[in-house]
């Protein structure tokens, strides 16, 4: 059962009951790193975006800062996302990029997800929920150059309630009419 609540916060901001990893693999000469299957069952996750547009809860927010929630003027780069792009000589000997991780999950399936989104940087905050998400796919990642893929996704989402509010929102603030 993991919990995982901001400081200070009354209500997790993600929670879920049980987490199944099988099969993993690393081969750190590639640089890669499998997964047979990740299965999470009954997440739920409270997301909100204060009026700045910040993401509460996140280590990083480009642009602001988390402890104040006010704009500091500066962008949060990467090490990677910093270096030119031109290739190196052990990438041209290899074929790969030096930081070029790869991560493959064969098989990712939340089962029964909960969402809760606040929006307060809109002029009229806005609330969301999603219950009853169900996805299936595989994923691979590329860090080397950011890319995403997804393989035969599967996506079911059995209910949404969406609400523009005239006071701040906050995750879970949907109300019911």
């Amino acid at each position: 059962d993991f919990r995982w609540h901001l400081p200070g916060a009354a209500a997790p901001q993600m929670t879920w009951p049980a987490l199944t990893i099988d099969g993993i693999s690393l081969d750190t000469d590639n640089r890669h790193i499998g997964i047979k299957s990740l299965r999470l069952d009954q997440p739920d996750l409270r997301i909100a975006r204060d009026e700045f547009g910040a993401l509460r809860g996140l280590p990083v927010t480009a642009g602001t800062d988390t402890d104040t929630a006010e704009p500091t003027g500066t962008v949060a780069t990467s090490e990677a996302a910093s270096k030119p792009k031109t290739a190196g000589k052990q990438e041209a000997e290899t074929g790969a990029a030096e930081s070029g991780w790869t991560l493959a999950l064969d098989a990712l399936q939340l089962n029964g997800l909960a969402a809760q989104l606040a929006d307060n940087s809109r002029q009229l905050p806005l609330a969301v929920e999603l219950s009853g998400l169900t996805l299936a796919t595989g994923l691979r990642l590329e860090l080397a150059d950011s890319t995403v893929s997804l393989q035969d996704l599967n996506l079911a989402i059995a209910d949404v309630t969406v609400q523009q509010r005239n006071d701040a929102a906050e995750p879970g603030d949907v109300d019911a009419d």
